[in-house]
């Protein structure tokens, strides 16, 4: 509840293509101001253009909403829909506040173009409103079939954006919106304000580019008799070079994020702050996040997205993360029904402030497991030889906590290394790597060590 005011969402993408970084932003704002306030959040599909619409990507969008980890309170389709809106387009049709058009698009164009040189904005003129019936007939003769148009009120609309403040837009200056295209399929602004009547949609939180049709929707709640929902316009995104996404930037959706491996909490968390003075929430839940969420807060400038930061902030919130958080994707990472037993759980808190993906945790297994590193590669004869030394003085399995410490401590002794040049090579040989964890808290999780094949570059 927000007030005396039960807070219902929406987010309404078209099923034509993934949802790409713009999308997801207007989804997880959604889903926050539904959870920050108790309410509830509808996915709704816009597939009333059944051309472009497709099963295939209504079901990418469900996926990619579900490994987000959001889930929609009730998911519909405008598809379903379809006789209500003509009932309600008839209702208007009528009172007078939707009328046919006859002209073509060629002949749109022209008007447009003849209006820019007269340097007149181009704005439909409303000629069909003049029509007689004999004239209607005619072009129905010639097989032309009509579309259709909302006819506006020529006034100004003023609305409380919650994000923007005040907007005030001069409908006088906008073209008749289209309602319904020649082929009697229905266009996004008609439907969208029936849908958000019956489903009682309390707030709309979409781009900013949709300010304008914002007036136009205003003007359709009211000519229904409905108080429209309240407003928050959210600034577009900017690309990393600081310029307007792009139709190349498109590419940039769930998948790639996906691929990338990064935690879908740390995508919500970033693309919930994007835009405040707050740095992302750090928590694996979504409550802490929510509860942290303002839309007042954002900025009503262009917001510059660099997809880069998300990977620090999943890496972050791995460093943090309890066992209990991981164990399910551990179970299925490698395969273990018994992934929750003690010993998976001493890997996870040896290893997990060190790596950048839960996936690395195979890695791990593999090396306590005796089967990694298979190879050693050493730069010159004299690191040959310290290796071989090192392997012949590694006490047998198995270690403890202090094995790391006496066998560094004999290899000082004996070769007179120290510092990186003692430490490097010896934590390379156990692991593969030359940074990662304490080794002293590593040596007591292998169950198996097998000696790599020490090999010369040269």
């Amino acid at each position: 509840m927000k007030g005396n005011k039960l807070v219902i969402v929406r987010f309404a993408p078209s099923p034509t293509g993934r949802l790409h970084i713009g999308n997801l932003r207007t989804c997880v704002l959604n889903w926050m101001y539904s959870l920050r306030y108790n309410g509830k959040f509808i996915l709704r599909f816009d597939d009333t253009d059944l051309n472009r619409s497709s099963e295939e990507y209504t079901n990418l969008i469900k996926h990619d909403i579900k490994w987000l980890g959001l889930t929609p309170d009730k998911i519909c389709h405008q598809s379903q829909y379809i006789n209500e809106y003509k009932e309600t387009m008839d209702h208007l049709i009528s009172i007078g506040k939707i009328y046919p058009c006859y002209e073509t698009q060629e002949e749109l164009e022209i008007k447009r173009q003849m209006q820019l040189k007269k340097r007149m904005p181009p704005v439909y003129d409303r000629e069909a409103l003049k029509l007689t019936e004999e004239d209607k007939r005619r072009y129905i003769d010639q097989n032309r079939k009509p579309y259709w148009r909302f006819k506006l009120d020529n006034r100004r609309v003023t609305f409380n954006d919650g994000m923007a403040g005040n907007i005030s837009i001069d409908c006088s200056s906008l073209s008749d919106p289209v309602i319904m295209r020649k082929d009697g399929t229905f266009l996004y602004t008609l439907c969208s304000v029936i849908d958000d009547i019956r489903e009682n949609i309390s707030h709309i939180i979409r781009g900013n580019d949709h300010s304008t049709n914002t007036a136009i929707q205003i003007q359709l709640f009211q000519t229904l008799g409905h108080t429209p929902p309240d407003f928050f316009h959210h600034s577009l995104l900017l690309n990393e070079e600081g310029k307007p996404f792009s139709k190349r930037d498109m590419d940039i959706n769930v998948s790639l994020f996906q691929d990338n491996e990064i935690e879908p909490t740390a995508l919500v968390s970033f693309l919930a702050s994007l835009g405040t003075p707050h740095a992302p929430v750090l928590s694996w839940q979504f409550s802490d996040i929510a509860e942290k969420f303002d839309p007042c807060e954002f900025s009503s400038s262009p917001v510059k997205c660099n997809t880069r930061d998300v990977q620090n902030i999943s890496e972050k919130l791995i460093h943090i993360m309890p066992f209990s958080q991981v164990r399910n994707k551990i179970t299925e990472l490698l395969a273990d029904t018994d992934s929750n037993n003690q010993f998976y759980e001493q890997i996870w808190e040896a290893v997990h402030k060190n790596i950048s993906h839960i996936s690395d945790i195979k890695t791990w297994c593999l090396i306590f497991s005796g089967e990694l590193p298979a190879e050693y590669i050493a730069n010159d004869h004299d690191e040959v030889h310290f290796i071989q030394e090192a392997l012949r003085t590694l006490p047998p399995l198995p270690w403890t906590k202090d094995t790391w410490c006496t066998w560094t401590a004999h290899m000082k002794q004996i070769t007179s290394r120290k510092g990186r040049q003692l430490f490097i090579p010896l934590r390379k040989l156990l692991t593969g790597m030359t940074t990662g964890p304490e080794m002293f808290s590593l040596m007591p999780l292998y169950k198996k060590y097998s000696a790599p094949v020490i090999i010369l570059n040269e």
